[in-house]
């Protein structure tokens, strides 16, 4: 393979114009008054969209040099939104600032290494700084709050607030209606925090996501190691067209193969996700689940210890299917509902005998996990390229309301940064070496996603930011209004979990290039 090396100096111009490209087309969807971004793809309509996570998957650059700067960026992005679900333009307008100004600094003398550390303790600072300004949240309003920011969508942020007093946050789907009507369905379902089985069923192995329609379900507590226990069943299912949901301890071997195969050629679809629990619970909760879908639980303890002797009758069924890395939603399941409740009478005479508070828990998580549901909000819009985006902008408010739920909130607009500048100042006051100069950069990488949100609703961005920093605590620009306010009280609120997670990620990457002094990329000769 033949490559092409360049150093230093060189690489560096290279890679900045790469970053500044992607980062120049991204920065302008943040805040209330940010724009859109026209997506034409290879099949299927144009698409417009303000989600930073998805413009950079579709940006390639022509020299490779910028393109490996573009890449990285890429990469702060998607790490941001796979830890959080959002943040992901932040994290942008952050990591251009720092390596703009970090490439700066090292032309004019900067030794590398003491920036780069300085990058990095500044960086821990104002995380902890950040995490000091969290603030609780508890309330249906606040939740909405979060939730209707994100998605810059009233409407939206209504519906998931309402859905997660209803499931709980994990067991929510966003999907597009294919109308005009946007609306929130609570259906008989269940969630558990599992997932893939085998990775390589994804359909989307960057989200690490698959969405099966109408699948059948097979429930297993057996390790499926053998070809014959699944021929005579995928034979059955194959001219049904409906995809198979395996849920079961392990596939390997003959069986993995054989599944492997017959999706690739699209015989049949099949995707496999770990059992919900962990230990002596996990059979109770495949038997659950078996239940709940109208299917068998196939177990050496039920009497149906062979799968070669399964028919499509005998498993379960559901309308859809949604797996990610870490949790499966099962919607629209069609067990018997007089089957359902006969199990939950049975599972609360057992929570009221038991001796054992561990035993209590159980059993009332399973009698929640049964009777609870799942939520599908269906996004409509009156085309279908709308749709697609307001989609998107939906769950980017449902992963914020989550992290907001977990780790609380902070001001929003860019305003939580800019209260961690003054102890970055004290820190620097302390420093006489190039690690001054680090911290320095990351003070002023704090004020550019204010600025950004500033400049995107037509304003000077330095000036809005020079007049937030003197305002009290908690106080912030609102871009919408063109005022100066209390954040928390005007519901101007990010999670503070996204807000860490999106410097962390850009001041990571930056770090990384800082240290560079060669480039390597294949000429493709």
């Amino acid at each position: 393979m033949a490559v092409r090396v360049t150093y230093s100096d060189d690489v560096r111009k290279k890679l900045q114009t790469g970053i500044d490209k992607l980062a120049d087309i991204v920065k302008v969807t943040l805040g209330p008054m940010g724009r859109n971004v026209l997506i034409q793809r290879k099949d299927g309509p144009p698409l417009v969209i303000n989600d930073g996570a998805t413009i950079v998957k579709d940006i390639e650059l022509s020299d490779f040099t910028e393109n490996m700067g573009a890449r990285v960026i890429r990469e702060v992005a998607l790490k941001a939104n796979e830890a959080s679900g959002d943040g992901t333009t932040t994290a942008i307008v952050l990591a251009q600032q720092i390596v703009q100004q970090s490439f700066r600094n090292i032309a004019a003398g900067a030794d590398p290494m003491m920036m780069k550390k300085g990058i990095q303790n500044a960086t821990q600072l104002a995380v902890a700084a950040i995490k000091k300004q969290s603030v609780p949240v508890r309330s249906h309003l606040e939740i909405a709050q979060v939730a209707s920011l994100s998605a810059q969508d009233k409407q939206l942020g209504e519906l998931i607030a309402e859905a997660i007093g209803q499931v709980g946050g994990d067991g929510i789907s966003i999907r597009e209606s294919g109308t005009m009507r946007t609306e929130l369905r609570i259906e008989k379902g269940m969630q558990f925090d599992r997932g893939f089985l085998i990775p390589q069923m994804a359909d989307d192995s960057r989200k690490m996501v698959s969405e099966l329609m109408n699948p059948f379900i097979l429930v297993t507590d057996k390790r499926i190691s053998g070809s014959r226990e699944l021929i005579p069943l995928m034979e059955k299912l194959a001219p049904l067209g409906s995809p198979l949901l395996i849920v079961a301890e392990g596939i390997e071997g003959e069986a993995l193969g054989l599944l492997m195969e017959n999706r690739l050629r699209g015989v049949l679809n099949t995707v496999a996700v770990h059992p919900p629990a962990y230990g002596e619970g996990r059979v109770a909760r495949m038997e659950d689940l078996a239940l709940l879908t109208g299917g068998v639980f196939f177990s050496e303890n039920t009497g149906y210890p062979n799968l070669s002797d399964a028919t499509p009758d005998m498993l379960g069924r559901a309308v859809s299917v949604r797996i990610e890395r870490h949790n499966t939603v099962v919607g629209g399941s069609a067990g018997k509902a007089e089957d359902i409740e006969q199990r939950i009478r049975y599972l609360k005479i057992l929570h009221d005998r038991s001796k054992y508070e561990f035993d209590r828990q159980q059993l009332t998580e399973r009698i929640a996990k049964l009777g609870r549901g799942v939520a599908f909000i269906d996004v409509g819009a009156p085309t279908l390229v709308e749709m697609k985006e307001r989609k998107l902008r939906g769950e980017d408010a449902l992963n914020a309301a989550k992290a907001a739920i977990g780790q609380g909130v902070v001001s929003g607009g860019g305003a939580a940064y800019l209260r961690c500048i003054p102890a970055l100042k004290a820190y620097a006051d302390t420093l006489s070496d190039d690690k001054k100069i680090g911290v320095q950069i990351i003070i002023g990488a704090l004020k550019a996603p204010a600025s950004q949100i500033a400049e995107n609703a037509g304003l000077n961005g330095v000036d809005v930011v020079a007049r937030t920093v003197k305002k009290p605590a908690g106080f912030g620009f609102d871009a919408l209004k063109e005022e100066y306010v209390n954040m928390f009280e005007a519901g101007i609120v990010d999670p503070a979990l996204v807000t860490c997670l999106a410097l962390q990620s850009a001041s990571s990457a930056a770090a990384a290039l800082i240290s560079s002094e060669a480039g390597v990329t294949a000429t493709g000769k």
